[in-house]
């Protein structure tokens, strides 16, 4: 009886594997042919210079958001390098966007994608691990309980995000943009604010402990209920 059980153990175990190596096959699959066919738009069809509305960055949205969507992760974290490598996602006006992108719990290490247009993106969960994003643009983009640490957002712009319970270590955010941001209990420790637009930022429950900020910045932002302020202490 035990040497049944064992036998069914490790067949389910075979099948199990086997699953999951096709499944990632497919993946790679899937990756590979996106590349083949965006290599094609770009260089017969002259994607990059291609103007707004045209046939042809209908058919490279199209198939950026289905390939993003079947993609795992780490193919996710791949395609997307590839977009800004490409200067395809780059600026105020992107030549391929990613609005409503499902990019959630994707992982960046070490990323160069300064510029990048990350407006309107689901990145719920991500994590960018000393990432240059640099001019970044993340407006109105969904970040709840992203992991943003030791990252450079100087001169980003994140107006109307939402980075509910996100984690903004040792983060870079000279010049960025935050006007009404939700930053509620998001973790901003230690970092200097001074030269950041918090005006209506939302600052509920979030730990601004050891950070620099001034007076006349935590009038301008919406709420600081509950929030731990730089000394320390908790606002009522």
């Amino acid at each position: 009886m035990h040497s049944k059980l064992q036998m069914l153990r490790c067949k389910r175990h075979r099948l199990a594997a086997n699953a999951a190596q096709t499944l990632d096959q497919e993946r790679q699959a899937t990756f590979d042919t996106y590349l083949d066919r965006m290599s094609d738009l770009l260089l017969t069809d002259h994607l990059l210079t291609a103007p707004q509305g045209s046939p042809v960055i209908a058919i490279a949205e199209a198939r950026t958001l289905t390939a993003l969507r079947d993609l795992d992760a780490p193919r996710r974290s791949q395609l997307v390098r590839f977009l800004w490598k490409a200067q395809l996602d780059t600026g105020n006006s992107p030549v391929v966007t990613l609005n409503a992108a499902p990019l959630s719990s994707t992982t960046f290490q070490h990323a160069l994608l300064y510029d990048i247009n990350f407006s309107k993106t689901l990145l719920i969960g991500s994590t960018f691990n000393d990432c240059n994003l640099s001019n970044a643009i993340f407006t109105e983009a969904a970040l709840p309980g992203a992991i943003l640490n030791n990252v450079n957002l100087t001169g980003a712009i994140l107006t109307g995000a939402n980075l509910y319970g996100a984690t903004l270590e040792d983060a870079s955010l000279n010049g960025a943009n935050l006007t009404n941001t939700t930053l509620e209990k998001a973790n901003l420790s230690g970092d200097d604010l001074t030269q950041v637009n918090l005006t209506g930022a939302n600052l509920a429950g979030a730990n601004l402990k050891g950070a620099q900020i001034t007076p006349a910045q935590l009038k301008q932002v919406a709420s600081l209920q509950s929030a731990i302020l730089p000394d320390g202490s908790k606002h009522p």
